[in-house]
């Protein structure tokens, strides 16, 4: 396997589905087949909600392994490697969407930092609180009627019902009523940066480039990326490249060299110096600690 499976709904390869793009089913619909297993893949413009009514499993994202039980509402945005573990006796509703639609229902979110967070994942114990998970679940099911019987007006609805699960996921991280710290505008120019280092690190990006296609000085999206991520642009860029690099190493057979060129690096072994002096180890001795042999 030399690429990363990419598909629209998990096992359905892409066929140029015109956005915005809205599903809903039962996790059991899916999984079941499968033997409640949902192999490491991505989406390139697709994002899960996931809501747990009973049961329970395992989810990795990226790399990272976190359970789940009973009450819980789980986030993917798009891009992101994941893979789900279920319990046979699961029950629940996973829900996907476009980034087009996502970002129609983050436009009905009137406070910029709300949108903000919608941009990371999230996983949130509802246990103490069944009735924000009621609500949730509830607005999950008005969208499955919407799609069940169409009716004018249909992406209107379902945009606001989707803005308002998104709006209960944030207050259930507790994010919401927090004084922000940095200002909508620079919330926006960290999100768009973002954004635009993801679909664009193959062409190698610089800083000040970045900052023109943006139309904003360096030293501004520097500071905008100081208040809102802690950190400079520069730091920015490096993670998406050493989080690409280790999808990349993780879940393809692709050499190290092209990994490399696939990245915008010119030189293989500069791109093995970045690595290492981040990781502490070579891309190949990263990749044999975590894929043994055979």
């Amino acid at each position: 396997m030399n690429r990363i499976p990419s598909f629209l709904l998990y096992g359905e390869r892409p066929d140029g589905a015109e956005p915005p793009f809205v599903h809903i089913e039962t996790i059991a619909s899916r999984s079941r087949a499968l033997n409640w297993r949902i192999g490491a893949h991505r989406h390139d413009a697709l994002s899960h909600v996931l809501l747990i009514k009973s049961g329970g499993g395992c989810f990795r994202l990226d790399g990272v392994e976190r359970s789940f039980g009973a009450s819980a509402v789980l986030s993917v945005p798009s891009k992101m490697v994941h893979g789900f573990d279920f319990l046979p006796e699961i029950d629940g509703l996973i829900l996907t969407l476009s980034d087009s639609l996502l970002s129609l229902a983050r436009e009905a979110l009137v406070e910029a930092e709300l949108a903000g967070e919608l941009t990371r994942p999230m996983l949130i114990d509802f246990a103490e609180d069944p009735a924000a998970f009621a609500r949730i679940a509830h607005l999950l099911d008005q969208i499955g009627a919407e799609l069940a019987q169409p009716q004018v007006g249909q992406l209107s609805a379902i945009r606001t019902l989707i803005a308002q699960v998104l709006l209960s996921m944030v207050r259930g991280s507790r994010f919401h009523g927090e004084a922000s710290p940095y200002s909508s505008q620079d919330l926006r120019l960290v999100e768009n940066l973002r954004r635009r280092i993801g679909a664009g690190l193959a062409e190698a990006p610089t800083i000040g480039g970045l900052a023109a296609e943006l139309g904003v000085t360096a030293a501004r999206l520097n500071a905008a990326c100081r208040r809102v991520a802690g950190c400079s642009t520069l730091h920015l860029l490096h993670a998406a490249l050493l989080a690409e690099a280790k999808r990349a190493l993780l879940y393809t057979e692709q050499p190290v060299s092209e990994v490399a060129y696939s990245l915008g690096f010119e030189d293989p072994a500069y791109f093995s110096r970045f690595f290492s002096r981040r990781t502490g180890r070579t891309p190949s001795a990263f990749r044999a600690q975590h894929i043994p042999a055979g």
